[in-house]
């Protein structure tokens, strides 16, 4: 069965073009009563995925989660004692992720930690970046993980980082010492079998095809076949691991690629796009609906209509005049899109959208201002 690929930074989980990605913690309860423990099948993988040895990261399970942690090497087993869910093992590992892979400075998870000793030979940990070359001191780790690492280390010299490990100009100078020491080895050395290809981290980047140009071709290839397009939107959500309130970036980016006429493409998919930007229906209406079921699905449907009138406007920003986003605004709200207190809500907003220029947002929101004037007259 595949695991599901989750972004490693836990601040890009709803960023469709973050590459770096991980597979997603797998966990097995095994035992009963006092003996009942929590097994991780892909733990190595994980690990691989992050660039960081799986005895720290069960140390740092064992601090944060409260539990007794166990490696069997003999069946190489990685356990803790309870029972405890992939959800909150996974918010552990972001919380990890947090501390000791992604940088400080510019959140790249191409990170490497190495120890270094002040004069009186006490350790910390430091951490180098691949990606914009700053060596940043981790100066606000518990001792219990710097011994925990310092102790990883010093049983595994090998895999040990120099201080600048990771930067652009120690990875070109290693570059150059492996290639003349691999010539030199060559030299003296019968040919032998060629050896497996080693796993680096560009190898770790989620190199899968986006998404929403894989829906962009399945529009173009069934422009009057909504049932089939829907079904593989479905499909990419489930295969991508995208949250609900994803939904409407991706039928919205999707048609964005796949129509010329931007406008058009909406009223042609306004019925997938009420599929993934709409969640209320009879359940509203029913009378046995609780109050606490009918509330959660106003609240989804809220976030799901905010994502939706926030990425039209970063896709008029791109494609359009600022003073076009009252035509967009007007298409999606009759065509049963949006609601119009979205609409209503959006416009009052003074903070402007996410990636959209403030001046632009500005004038989006006056053009949108006899939209609203109506639709307020019309309630």
């Amino acid at each position: 069965m595949s695991v599901p690929m989750i972004p490693i930074d836990p601040d890009k989980r709803d960023d469709l073009y973050y590459r770096y990605k991980m597979p997603t913690i797998q966990t097995k309860v095994e035992g009963s009563g006092n003996g009942i423990k929590t097994v991780f099948p892909n733990i190595h993988d994980v690990c691989l995925a992050i660039n960081r040895p799986e005895e720290v990261l069960m140390k740092f399970f064992q601090s944060e989660i409260g539990a007794q942690r166990t490696v069997l090497e003999k069946d190489d087993k990685f356990l803790i004692m309870g029972s405890h869910t992939e959800e909150r093992v996974q918010e552990k590992i972001y919380d990890f992720i947090r501390k000791f892979v992604l940088c400080r400075s510019c959140r790249n998870p191409e990170t490497q930690l190495f120890v270094e000793r002040n004069k009186k030979d006490v350790p910390h940990i430091s951490m180098s970046c691949g990606a914009c070359g700053k060596v940043m001191k981790l100066s606000d780790l518990d001792a219990r993980y710097v011994t925990a690492i310092v102790t990883y280390f010093a049983k595994n010299p090998q895999v040990a980082m120099k201080k600048g490990a990771g930067t652009a100009e120690a990875r070109s100078s290693q570059k150059n010492q492996q290639a003349a020491a691999a010539a030199a080895a060559a030299a003296v050395a019968p040919p032998a079998e060629p050896e497996k290809k080693q796993i680096q981290r560009s190898d770790l980047e989620d190199t899968r095809e986006p998404p929403q140009k894989i829906l962009a071709r399945c529009m173009q290839q069934y422009p009057d076949e909504s049932e089939e397009v829907m079904r593989r939107c479905i499909e990419l959500m489930t295969t991508y691991n995208l949250k609900e309130k994803m939904g409407p970036l991706l039928v919205l980016d999707g048609i964005e690629l796949a129509e010329k006429e931007f406008m058009a493409g909406l009223r042609r998919h306004s019925r997938l796009l009420k599929r993934f930007c709409r969640v209320t229906g009879t359940a509203l209406l029913d009378a046995a609906t609780d109050e606490a079921t009918k509330s959660d699905l106003l609240r989804r449907e809220k976030r799901l209509q905010s994502a939706t009138i926030e990425e039209s406007a970063r896709i008029c920003a791109r494609r359009f005049e600022p003073e076009q986003m009252v035509v967009i605004l007007f298409v999606l709200f009759i065509e049963g899109v949006l609601k119009s207190a979205t609409i209503e809500e959006w416009c009052g907003d003074e903070k402007p959208i996410s990636k959209v220029d403030p001046a632009v947002d500005k004038k989006m929101k006056q053009a949108a201002a006899p939209l609203v004037e109506w639709l307020v007259g019309s309630t």
